[in-house]
C-alpha cells in the first residue's frame, strides 16, 4: 500500500516537471538536520496514534471485544480522516514554509485560516454523516460471521464517540504545520504530551461509566484540547489568527451540516431501499444537499474548490 501510494504520485510529478533522482551522500547537511528533526516531529505529529495504544490496552480490562470494537470503529473513522484530513495537512506545509522562509507572516495566517477553514467544511459534514449512519456502515463492512449484529451495535458507539473529534484531530495536522513551517519542533511535542496525560486521565474516567465507547470519546476530547492549545500558542506568538473568518464559515458549514443530516436520517429511516442501496442512496443524498446548502449560502470553501476545478480545468 506504501509503495502503490509513493507510485501513483510520479506521473503527477513529471506532468509538472518534476523529476526525481536518487544520491545516497549521508554526509549531506541538510539530511543530517532533516535526522535531527525527524524524531520529535514524528512524536508531535503521532499523538493521536499514540492516544489509540493507551486506550487499546485500558480496553484490554474490560469486557471481551471491546478492544474489537475500538479498532474496527477506529478503521472506519481513519478512511476520511486520511482522505481529506491528512491530505490538506501535507498540502499546505510547503505553502507555510515558503512563507515563512520569506518572513510573510499575515499571508501565513490567511494561509491557515483558509486551510482550517476547508478542513472544517469536509470534516464537519463527514462527522455528521458517521453519527448518523453509523450502524448501516458497520454493519455493511464487518457484520458476517461471528461479527453480529450486537458487534455492530457497540462498534457503532464507539465510532459515534470517535467521530465527535474528526474535526479537532485533522484541524491538529493542519496547525502542527505552521510549527514545523516556523521550524519549532518542540511545542508540539510538548502539547502531545499534555494531550496525552488528559487523554489517560479522561479515559480513566470515562470508561467506568462508558466503557469501550468512553474510552474513543476520551481521544476525542484530548484532541480537541491539543487543537485548543496549539491555537492558543500561535495566537500569542503571531497575533490574531483570524478565528472570526473561520467561526463565520463554520456557522454555514453547521447550518448545511444539519439541513443534510436531516435529510440523510428522513432518507435512510423513512424512505428505506432494500438492502445496501439505502445506505449508498442516503450518503449521495447528503452529498447532494450539502452541496446544494452550501452553494445558496455562498460557502467560500465551496466557491474556493470550483474556481480551483474550473482553474485546473482550463489549463488541461
Amino acid at each position: 500500500g506504501g509503495v502503490l501510494q509513493l507510485a501513483l504520485q510520479i506521473p503527477f510529478l513529471r506532468n509538472k516537471g518534476v523529476t526525481l533522482g536518487f544520491r545516497l551522500k549521508f554526509s549531506h547537511p541538510g539530511l543530517m538536520r532533516l535526522l535531527k528533526l525527524m524524531i520529535p516531529a514524528v512524536f508531535g505529529a503521532a499523538v493521536y496514534q499514540f492516544n489509540i495504544i493507551i486506550i487499546t490496552l485500558l480496553a484490554s480490562f474490560l469486557p471481551a471485544g471491546s478492544v474489537s470494537y475500538l479498532y474496527y470503529s477506529d478503521r472506519v473513522f481513519q478512511f476520511p480522516l486520511a482522505l481529506f484530513g491528512i491530505a490538506l495537512a501535507t498540502a499546505s506545509l510547503p505553502t507555510m514554509s515558503d512563507l515563512v522562509a520569506h518572513n510573510k507572516t499575515n499571508e501565513l495566517k490567511s494561509t491557515l485560516s483558509y486551510a482550517m477553514r476547508m478542513v472544517l467544511f469536509i470534516t464537519v459534514p463527514a462527522m455528521v454523516g458517521l453519527a448518523l449512519l453509523r450502524i448501516p456502515i458497520v454493519s455493511m463492512l464487518f457484520q458476517r460471521g461471528v461479527f453480529t449484529e450486537n458487534s455492530t451495535i457497540l462498534t457503532a458507539q464507539s465510532l459515534f464517540c470517535f467521530s465527535v473529534g474528526l474535526w479537532a484531530v485533522a484541524a491538529v495536522r493542519v496547525v502542527v504545520n505552521v510549527f514545523y513551517a516556523m521550524q519549532d519542533i518542540w511545542t508540539p511535542v510538548k502539547v502531545a504530551i499534555i494531550s496525552i496525560a488528559c487523554n489517560l486521565v479522561l479515559s480513566l474516567l470515562l470508561m467506568k461509566s462508558m466503557n469501550h465507547a468512553g474510552l474513543a470519546l476520551a481521544v476525542s476530547l484530548s484532541s480537541i484540547i491539543n487543537l485548543i492549545l496549539l491555537l492558543t500558542i500561535l495566537r500569542i506568538r503571531l497575533g490574531r489568527l483570524g478565528l472570526k473568518n473561520i467561526i463565520h464559515s463554520l456557522g454555514k458549514i453547521v447550518i448545511s451540516s444539519t439541513v443534510m443530516g436531516a435529510v440523510v436520517y428522513l432518507s435512510y429511516h423513512r424512505f428505506p431501499f432494500p438492502g445496501v442501496t439505502s445506505l449508498v442512496v442516503s450518503i449521495l443524498l447528503g452529498i447532494i444537499v450539502f452541496i446544494s446548502c452550501s452553494y445558496l449560502l455562498k460557502c467560500e470553501e465551496l466557491l474556493s474548490l470550483l474556481e480551483n476545478s474550473r482553474f485546473e480545468k482550463n489549463k488541461v
